[in-house]
């Protein structure tokens, strides 16, 4: 249903926006990422510590691998195979859902 459609559209980032942790790298592709930023920097939904990036492919694992070491989370806007290198990053760690996204669990 249409209607249906459009609410998960508008609500998946706002839930999402809910779940990310102040001081977070979120690795998005532009469909995801145009609205957490504009969640961010317009209504201030979410910590400004928060770096929302459209990481090229080949470079994911290289910058969450990055962030884990300064002891920041990191989360991931979706699962696609075609936008996320999700075999490079899940040797990182567990990908594991958190609400409407997905975190990057680092081995203890």
């Amino acid at each position: 249903d249409e209607r249906s459609a459009q609410r998960d559209h508008h609500q998946r980032p706002q839930e999402a926006a809910a779940a990310i942790e102040p001081g977070s790298l979120v690795i998005a592709d532009w469909t995801l990422l145009t609205p957490l930023l504009y969640l961010r920097d317009v209504e201030g939904r979410f910590s400004a510590t928060t770096d929302l990036e459209e990481v090229p492919r080949a470079r994911q694992a290289e910058r969450a691998r990055a962030a884990l070491a300064e002891g920041r989370q990191v989360y991931l806007a979706a699962l696609e195979p075609a936008y996320y290198d999700l075999e490079g990053l899940a040797r990182l760690g567990e990908i594991a859902s958190a609400g409407p996204i997905y975190r990057l669990v680092p081995p203890e």
